[in-house]
């Protein structure tokens, strides 16, 4: 078997003194599955091994070379790691990418681009760690962040500007229409087939394979991310578990936990807060728990270890 597989994954965080909007944290390789809530910006780049992750709604491969954008307010979740995955990953304060933002694009604010796979930004954004983690004046770091994030913002503009269209069977399209129309109801497989025009069977495969999750995942999963909107908009668990269709509150809490790791309240909670969230990896009951730390106050990122959460690992 292979050691560096099985081998439980180290990190190491960064925060300059002089740069309280950014905190770098290297990973080493491992197959561990991640998941997690985001409440900063993150720019995440595969240096070894490669993975599925399932953000949004799509579900997506990262080989190694390739830079991962998770934004705040959403979840994600490693699939599978078919290679060993290391990790080097900046986290921004969501403020201050905002305000970036907002200064070389006054009327776009959005970033849509998931996933960047160009050698250049991928050296670039090497060479930046490399500047962030040395003795560099503060200077030249600013420097090269703001060149970091300007070709960043630049990459979406260009991806707005020059959509690519996602195919999608039509079939695939009507019923992720009808599930997310009706996504309180107990809909049928039988039901989702004759809106798609095809036979139940076929229709269970041709999900999976342009969704990555099957009909009643997928449902699943979008009764969730509506689940963390009426949870941030300050409803009670017991509420959001009838408004989106869960049979009573244990229903919620258990998928709820399955999927990000942390109960409904203890989201509602980090969310709050404005805690930057990290869910322990699934499968990890080893790892040894650290004294907790009272928070800084913003604007800094206040990165949480996985084990201060309490989370426990997917079911």
């Amino acid at each position: 078997m292979n050691q560096k597989a099985t081998k439980a994954p180290t990190y190491q965080q960064i925060q300059p003194a002089s740069m309280p909007y950014v905190t770098y944290t290297s990973i080493t390789p491992s197959k561990q599955l991640w998941r997690g809530f985001q409440t900063t910006w993150d720019l995440c780049a595969i240096t070894e091994g490669q993975a599925s992750w399932r953000y949004r709604g799509k579900t997506m491969t990262s080989p190694a070379g390739c830079i991962r954008l998770k934004e705040p307010g959403e979840n994600f979740q490693t699939l599978r790691v078919e290679h060993p995955s290391a990790l080097r990953i900046l986290h921004f304060d969501p403020a201050f990418i905002s305000q970036t933002t907002e200064d070389l694009f006054p009327h776009s604010l959005e970033l849509p681009c998931f996933q960047i796979q160009r050698p250049d930004f991928f050296q670039q954004l090497g060479q930046w760690i490399s500047c962030l983690t040395s003795s560099s004046s503060l200077l030249e770091k600013q420097e090269g962040m703001y060149l970091l994030l300007k070709e960043l913002l630049f990459q979406n503009q260009r991806t707005r500007q020059s959509p690519q269209k996602i195919r999608c069977h039509p079939a695939v399209r009507r019923a992720q229409e009808y599930i997310e129309a009706h996504l309180t109801e107990d809909i049928s497989l039988d039901t989702l087939a004759q809106i798609a025009a095809v036979h139940p069977v076929y229709l269970s495969r041709l999900f999976r394979q342009h969704v990555g999750l099957p009909p009643h995942a997928y449902q699943l999963e979008q009764r969730i991310q509506l689940a963390q909107q009426h949870l941030k908009a300050g409803m009670s668990s017991a509420e959001v578990a009838i408004e989106v269709g869960f049979f009573d509150q244990s229903h919620l809490l258990r998928h709820f936990k399955r999927h990000l790791g942390l109960t409904p309240e203890r989201f509602r909670h980090l969310v709050q807060k404005q805690t930057t969230l990290f869910v322990p990896p699934i499968g990890q009951h080893d790892v040894a728990k650290a004294p907790r730390k009272a928070q800084p106050p913003a604007p800094r990122p206040s990165l949480r270890s996985w084990q201060d959460l309490g989370a426990s690992p997917l079911g």
